[in-house]
């Protein structure tokens, strides 16, 4: 069965958005992750998504946004560095990591929403999870 929706996603993405998008589906992640043209998705959050009873391919989709419109961090930092009057007053930080990365999903279902208007209530699922906090992140969430 995993493997079909694997093979689903992977079409979809191949077919409708990025012709050399590859999709795995990995047993020991514990996030969903895209790097390059490459789409990983864990199958304990995919169950995750069934047992809250929302749909599947809405992580699949998060991530394929990240795909088509992210950039790599060391290009984000190099472009934060050259904004004026940054280097000085907020240089870069390691524990700015976890708000580079709500900024940028922020950004990438937005953009999504706005190519591809029909998928504005898949995405909207995402609203709808629950968030559970780890109190060690908190120092990178409020540096």
């Amino acid at each position: 069965m995993l493997e079909a929706l694997r093979s689903i996603f992977e079409f979809v993405g191949k077919n409708y958005y990025n012709s050399k998008l590859s999709v795995e589906l990995v047993d020991e992640a514990d996030t969903a992750y895209a790097m390059g043209n490459r789409i990983c998705l864990p199958v304990p959050l995919l169950e995750k998504f069934t047992q809250d009873k929302l749909p599947r391919f809405t992580v699949f989709y998060h991530e394929l946004g990240h795909t088509l419109y992210s950039h790599s961090l060391s290009e984000f930092i190099e472009r934060w560095q050259r904004l004026p009057n940054v280097a000085s007053n907020y240089a870069y930080n390691d524990n700015y990591h976890h708000l580079l990365n709500w900024i940028e999903d922020f950004y990438i279902e937005q953009q999504l929403e706005k190519d591809y208007p029909y998928l504005h209530d898949i995405l909207g699922c995402l609203k709808r999870l629950t968030f559970t906090y780890n109190i060690d992140d908190i120092d990178k969430a409020f540096n």
